[in-house]
């Protein structure tokens, strides 16, 4: 049988907390799309109300519960109720909520397979790194279901993964565990770099000056602030620049103000949330990241697809997308100084500028588009309904943790 007539008859329900416009959702709508059209029957089950927009795009079944908080236990027999119905042979949740209570459903059911894909670095997402001990509590939640109801863990970086299986006081521990790097599909970029930038950013454009932006909600670990400090250190050394910042959040109101103090109103331009990232990616000379935390950032994949020039933290997954010096410049996480000299490097020597951002689009088409990644996922899938079964004519399982990984869990 071959791997299109396996995979015609597979049935998959993702799961998530919310199909929206955020990154795991987005990820899980990349993949659904290579799903199908490798011939899956795919549907998708949001825990609230879905974005329309989102789910009229997909063109699969989409259906939604009304989940009232993270801890409305009522919505368990509401998901066996539909699993029942469904009877997937996979069920893959995104996100914690899905994590903790579609696994525990299907398991009951009897689903024969149970995969999750962490989204970020679990523990800096809960606060423990930071220390906020108030997401202590959250993270041991999350990590019991894990543990003990899923069949396969899939993070979108080794980062993400290590930081977890060799955590000193609550490791994650698992016996199938795999890095799947997160992908999204390079025609949209395309058409983006034939169209050209928006009115809004060719204005922008106008005044001659060279254009940075950087792309994310507005939270402390982005660190959106040391870009717009930088900016003004560059300023005072007499090197001119803008910059857009591209998205909302907590943060704001604190960065807004930040450009007012330090007389930058006429460099840094806020332009809130936006839908279409590629038509600004395609105004930029330079794409900042500056993170002080990330699993495998989309807007990083979006800017190296779009042929960008990036400067960024050495945070996170980002390393190992980004080769320093090769396709991105890097610098310590948290770090201003290194971060200005990368962006001073990247702005006085134009043709650099140019050739990091034709590797990093070369890289991107190759090993960070949704096929690759929609393949990495359908290998997953045939392992472990290959391990359920008990078919041992089926490709290998997910690779298993290696036994030095798996020290800090004895």
């Amino acid at each position: 049988m071959t791997n299109q007539e396996e995979e015609g008859g597979m049935r998959i329900l993702h799961v998530l907390f919310a199909l929206d416009r955020a990154g795991p959702a987005n990820v899980c709508s990349q993949l659904v799309r290579g799903l199908v059209r490798r011939g899956c029957a795919v549907e998708i089950l949001s825990l609230r109300e879905p974005d329309p927009g989102v789910a009229e795009a997909l063109g699969v079944e989409v259906h939604h519960l009304d989940m009232r908080g993270p801890m409305d236990r009522g919505v368990a027999r509401a998901l066996e109720g539909h699993l029942r119905r469904s009877q997937p042979q996979i069920v893959h949740c995104h996100q914690v909520r899905a994590d903790v209570y579609a696994a525990a459903a299907a398991r009951r059911v009897g689903i024969p397979a149970i995969v999750s894909t962490i989204h970020a670095a679990l523990l800096d997402d809960y606060g423990y790194t930071y220390g906020q001990p108030g997401g202590w509590g959250a993270y041991l939640w999350h990590r019991r279901s894990l543990r003990r109801q899923h069949d396969a863990l899939v993070f979108v970086s080794d980062y993400a993964r290590q930081q977890v299986q060799k955590h000193t006081l609550a490791p994650l521990c698992h016996p199938h565990t795999t890095v799947i790097h997160n992908g999204l599909e390079p025609e949209l970029f395309a058409e983006a770099l034939r169209l050209g930038p928006p009115p809004e950013i060719q204005r922008i454009l106008d005044s001659g000056r060279p254009l940075l932006g950087c792309v994310g909600n507005l939270i402390r670990r982005k660190n959106v602030a040391a870009v717009i400090q930088a900016v003004g250190q560059l300023a005072q050394e007499g090197l001119f620049c803008d910059l857009v910042i591209v998205g909302s959040g907590p943060e704001e109101r604190r960065l807004k103000r930040m450009t007012d103090d330090l007389g930058l109103q006429a460099q840094v331009h806020f332009l809130g949330y936006q839908r279409n990232v590629p038509a600004i990616l395609a105004g930029l000379d330079i794409y900042i990241h500056p993170s002080l935390s990330e699993g495998c950032p989309l807007a990083v994949v979006e800017a190296m697809l779009m042929g960008r020039a990036i400067v960024a933290s050495a945070a996170g997954g980002i390393p190992e997308i980004i080769e320093d010096g090769q396709t991105g410049l890097l610098s310590p996480p948290g770090q201003l100084g290194p971060l200005v000299q990368n962006l001073r490097r990247a702005l006085v020597h134009e043709e650099y500028r140019r050739k990091l951002g034709a590797a990093a689009q070369s890289y991107a088409l190759t090993h960070l588009t949704a096929q690759a990644m929609t393949e990495s996922y359908l290998a997953a899938y045939r392992g472990l309904l290959g391990e359920t079964s008990g078919n041992e004519d089926r490709p290998e399982a997910a690779p298993r943790i290696a036994p030095e990984e798996t020290e800090p869990c004895r």
